[in-house]
């Protein structure tokens, strides 16, 4: 009786950690994430690469920010910095100034460990107001296989 109960159970934690697994890049991999990940826990490889493509709007004067240190497990690398969309296509005509565009920022998984990773959209210089999005993740940081 005891077996029977405890099988799902076993199941569920050896099935959980390698769909976890799946989704995760191999050292050196790029992993594409947007303001819709936030919550997620990640597993990443020491050498993947998780570069964030998030909506803004810098003519409202917000930015993306990232709100807590997370250590020696995460580094900021170099990616494309902005992105327009739609894009711009030569000999067409400029979308208008006030449209939103995407802002990339590239995190590099670079020791193992755990980081949490909090960026705020906002204004800089309004510090008493709530941020008007928010971008969480739990990510682990394992040694490449």
């Amino acid at each position: 009786m005891r077996t029977a109960a405890l099988f799902p159970l076993v199941t569920a934690l050896l099935v959980l950690p390698a769909a976890r697994a799946a989704d995760a890049p191999a050292a050196g991999e790029v992993l594409v994430l947007t303001q819709s990940d936030s919550g997620r826990r990640l597993a990443l490889p020491v050498g993947a690469i998780v570069r964030f493509e998030l909506e803004s709007n810098p003519s409202t004067g917000a930015e993306w920010q990232r709100r807590d240190p997370f250590g020696d497990v995460l580094r900021s690398v170099p990616c494309e910095g902005v992105r327009r969309r739609p894009l711009v296509v030569a000999g067409e005509p400029a979308p208008p100034v006030g449209s939103p565009v995407d802002v990339v920022y590239c995190f590099k998984a670079v020791a193992p460990g755990k980081a949490y990773l909090h960026l705020a959209y906002g204004r800089p210089w309004d510090t008493e107001a709530p941020a008007w999005k928010i971008l969480a993740l739990e990510i682990d940081v394992v040694p490449a296989p």
